[in-house]
């Protein structure tokens, strides 16, 4: 069958590839595909408009780089009238977003997935207009993903965000919360920080254990507070219990923005609601629910 795929390479990723790996990786979906192009994302203004246009004449849409290059894709491509398959080939720092579909930091095992075809569908959230994956949050620990250095992250890799989480334990922070409901109800608080999420995963670590990304729903945790932040309530293991929600207005006192999938997101009061089994990913056998 005739199938065509887009391979995104960025080139903003904490490990952009060497040139000789692109090449080898060429090599092998040359074979799952009938028609391989590259193109790489460097200015995000510039490039992603002209990606949006190219991406549509093509089956898959292949993404080489960090969480937030992904994020940064599926929010563009995902409103097309017909969205291509996604795959995730992480040359990021941790590659928290891949774990929902079964793909790990072994750039082997990505493309395994990918020749052998077997896609799910997954949810996205909309915070303000805006698609991600995985993850918003405001609070402690939030700005960490996108104020670290990238020569420091393709330096240490995620023991560069390790470090930044330790200085940041100490510093004490609280977020003054309203949450509203659609049925009128009300929830107002304190909490060091807020999480969002559609994912298992934050920060390498399994936080949101019982999740799914197909269900229509995501998660709210609102952070107790504690030693270092309140870090210690979902390390070693989490101990805080979500709201399950598909749609949600939050109110903070925040000043930040807030991060989405790792990237700097809207800032202010926002309207965050599901968008359910809005895309569709190549993923491990033991996710899928189809074929491609």
């Amino acid at each position: 069958m005739d199938r065509k795929a887009l391979l995104v390479l960025s080139s903003a990723s904490g490990h952009a590839l060497p040139e000789a790996k692109v090449e080898a990786i060429c090599r092998r979906l040359c074979l799952a595909f009938s028609r391989l192009e590259v193109y790489r994302l460097g200015d995000l203004d510039r490039d992603l408009p002209l990606l949006e246009k190219q991406a549509e004449s093509f089956d898959a849409v292949l993404v080489s780089g960090g969480d937030g290059t992904f994020n940064h894709v599926v929010d563009r491509l995902s409103r097309l009238q017909s969205p291509p398959v996604f795959g995730y080939l992480n040359s990021g720092t941790i590659g928290d977003v891949g774990r929902n579909f079964g793909v790990g930091k072994s750039l082997s095992r990505s493309l395994r997935i990918i020749e052998e075809g077997h896609i799910c569908q997954s949810d996205l959230i909309e915070i303000n207009g805006y698609r991600f994956c995985y993850m918003g949050a405001i609070g402690a620990y939030s700005d960490i993903s996108y104020s670290t250095p990238r020569r420091l992250k393709a330096l240490a890799g995620r023991l560069a965000y390790y470090d930044m989480a330790i200085r940041e334990a100490f510093k004490k922070k609280t977020v003054h919360y309203r949450l509203s409901f659609p049925d009128g109800s009300t929830l107002e608080g304190e909490a060091p920080f807020i999480m969002v999420l559609n994912g298992r995963n934050v920060g390498g670590f399994p936080v949101n254990r019982n999740c799914a990304i197909d269900d229509g729903l995501f998660e709210v945790y609102l952070s107790r507070k504690g030693v270092f932040n309140g870090l210690l309530h979902y390390l070693p293991f989490n101990r805080n219990k979500p709201i399950k929600a598909d749609e949600i207005w939050i109110q903070s006192d925040y000043p930040g923005p807030w991060c989405i999938d790792g990237e700097k997101g809207p800032q202010g009061d926002v309207h965050i609601k599901i968008l359910k089994k809005t895309i569709t990913v190549f993923c491990s056998k033991k996710h899928s629910t189809g074929r491609f």
